[in-house]
């Protein structure tokens, strides 16, 4: 089946989307299989106490495709969040174009705004890709949204003022900062 975007996008067929095998899908090869399993087991722990579902995807490429669309239309097809409350989270880690994405379902853009995704990005998970430690940024980013999507969020505002002063200079840009402007979704998808 083929899904056509809007005006003069791309189109991305639901086969081109890695099979959701559970909360981290590491299609990329980004993690090992125990920190994959230790991750997921984190999110399941969230999920079990919150109902607030996040999933973890890293991908080899986008195909071609804007981010801000890979990220949406794979969430949808993967029908994060329960029916209803529209509270899923995808973080979205594209490997070959060093891009990094927060999906955030309707019902949470309360706790998890804009403003928020930007921080852990910045401060959670940027800092580790630098270093190459891809698996360490990941796994972070996924503690800094549980940590907000829990009521924390001013424990990762003040982590975020801590590290103000560190601007990456002298480090190569794992991403540009266009890559990782977060843009919400008009839609998203319900489990």
């Amino acid at each position: 089946m083929l899904r056509s975007l809007v005006g003069s996008e791309m189109c991305i067929r639901d086969r081109d989307f890695p099979v959701l095998s559970g909360r981290v899908v590491d299609a990329a090869g980004m993690m090992t299989r125990a920190q994959a399993e230790a991750l997921q087991a984190r999110l399941a722990a969230h999920e079990a106490s919150s109902s607030d579902q996040l999933v973890v995807a890293t991908v080899p490429n986008l195909q071609g495709y804007e981010i801000a669309d890979f990220a949406n239309r794979l969430a949808r097809h993967w029908g994060i969040g329960q029916e209803g409350e529209n509270n899923g989270v995808l973080l979205l880690v594209a490997r070959d174009e060093r891009q990094v994405r927060i999906e955030v379902g309707y019902g949470l853009e309360g706790t998890l705004t804009d403003a928020l995704s930007r921080i852990v990005i910045e401060n959670d998970i940027l800092p580790r890709f630098r270093s190459a430690d891809f698996a360490g940024g990941i796994a972070a980013g996924a503690d800094a949204i549980v940590s907000i999507l829990s009521g924390n969020a001013d424990e990762v505002r003040a982590r975020a003022e801590r590290n103000a002063g560190w601007n990456g200079e002298g480090v190569d840009d794992w991403i540009s900062p266009v890559s990782y402007t977060h843009l919400r979704a008009h839609e998203t998808p319900e489990h």
